[in-house]
């Protein structure tokens, strides 16, 4: 991937029913040539799918990821065994079987279980629990109330996003008017998000995980802020911590181990980090979770 694949990448993550035209615009390009790169990283398996979720104002969640060594001697087959779990959403194998298990609960309850089962099937010793904030907080009976039809559309654009609104018009026997009524709705309400499924190992770039301890002078919130401005492209998004509120934990992209060890130095340069290290990941997988499931069963219901 070059930069200008990263960006793209990065936009259709933030919204993936973005217009060709409005991607054309943001990155230079023609909207034929920005076409032509997304249906590239599509066929590369770069981007799995683009899909349609619901936000957690229109159904509670959070956020936890279970890091650690594993011990297993057939971690292909562990790794596709967690992902059978319904709260599990990605896998990132690194070096070393260090493994990431990123899981989305529907509430805190969950977190015991869940952790046991993760630590017990990928055979972890010392497990690290990451609790990653989320935007919204939300009780359960405060969420919005979605109509049968809001569900259908969604459902509709589960695993293809960008489709068009004729499209979901003709599949639901509805006008156009009604979709674009009903989707302008959910999306000015904040109750769907357009993501993609982005399997950047499926590329031969480098990517890692670096875990920064800042120091306890310092802010995090603007520590981060500097991170995302001035290491891009090279920083892909970066995780703050509930639980632990001096970490940060950066995705990072590179295209040569000379390009990540630079990196590194810079860290270490601004003198920020009472500890910096980095985990190279080799493999991510992605998986439906039971958020799919629920809106399933609304339309059944």
């Amino acid at each position: 991937m070059d930069q200008i694949d990263i960006s793209l990448s990065l936009l259709l993550a933030k919204n993936s029913r973005m217009p060709l035209r409005t991607l054309a615009e943001r990155l230079d390009l023609s909207p034929s040539a920005v076409h032509k790169r997304i249906q590239d990283l599509m066929q590369s398996g770069i981007i799995q799918k683009c899909f349609t979720g619901l936000t957690f104002k229109a159904l509670p969640g959070f956020i936890v990821t279970i890091n650690g060594r594993s011990t297993s001697t057939s971690l292909y087959e562990t790794m596709q065994e967690i992902g059978k779990n319904m709260y599990v959403y990605k896998v990132v194998i690194a070096a070393g079987n260090y493994v990431y298990i990123h899981g989305v609960l529907p509430d805190i309850s969950k977190l015991d279980s869940f952790t046991n089962t993760i630590k017990d099937i990928a055979q972890l010793s010392q497990p690290e629990i990451l609790l990653i904030p989320t935007q919204v907080t939300i009780k359960k009976d405060d969420c919005a109330k979605l109509s049968i039809l809001d569900y259908k559309i969604i459902y509709s654009l589960m695993d293809d996003s960008r489709k068009l609104h004729t499209k979901i018009a003709e599949e639901l026997s509805i006008s156009t008017k009604t979709v674009q009524r009903r989707l302008t709705y959910l999306e000015e309400n904040d109750l769907i998000s357009f993501g993609i499924h982005w399997i950047p190992t499926a590329s031969s770039d480098i990517l890692s995980f670096f875990h920064l301890e800042l120091k306890d002078s310092l802010k995090r919130d603007e520590i981060l802020s500097i991170l995302l401005k001035e290491y891009r492209p090279s920083v892909l998004g970066v995780n703050k911590i509930s639980n632990h509120p001096n970490l940060l934990l950066l995705n990072v992209w590179t295209k040569t181990m000379k390009d990540i060890k630079m990196f590194h130095q810079n860290l270490e340069g601004t003198g920020w980090f009472s500890q910096i290290y980095s985990n190279i990941f080799y493999d991510l997988m992605m998986f439906d979770t039971w958020r799919k499931s629920f809106v399933e069963n609304q339309i059944k219901h």
